[in-house]
């Protein structure tokens, strides 16, 4: 939660990029969902292939696919539409996962 909080306090100073790209990677999923959400927050839209391989990992939590799924409407990222419709397909299937559900809608908003 640290982490998650520091990546959210410095998403917007200048030179904050290198910290972003390294929360991504984190382990921790609040901390990925932070550093897409910082991203976004500052309108970073040359970081779309990294925010792009969170949203097609389907072992990724709901937490960062939501932020990323926010991300792809929030900055109108065209090429995003193919990430947020495999969102769809997962939460339109039988017995989905809660979650995959509540991405699904929020995917379908989004497109």
């Amino acid at each position: 939660m640290v982490r998650a909080a520091a990546i959210d306090a410095v998403a917007l100073l200048p030179g904050a990029g290198p910290i972003l790209r390294g929360g991504l990677a984190d382990r921790n999923r609040l901390v990925r969902a932070a550093a897409v959400r910082g991203f976004r927050r500052a309108k970073v839209r040359d970081t779309w292939s990294l925010v792009k391989a969170r949203l097609e990992d389907d072992g990724e939590w709901p937490e960062v696919a939501s932020e990323g799924v926010r991300y792809v409407r929030a900055l109108c990222v065209r090429d995003g539409a193919e990430a947020l419709l495999a969102l769809v397909h997962r939460g339109l299937k039988p017995n989905a996962w809660e979650p995959d559900v509540r991405i699904a809608l929020e995917a379908i908003e989004s497109l």
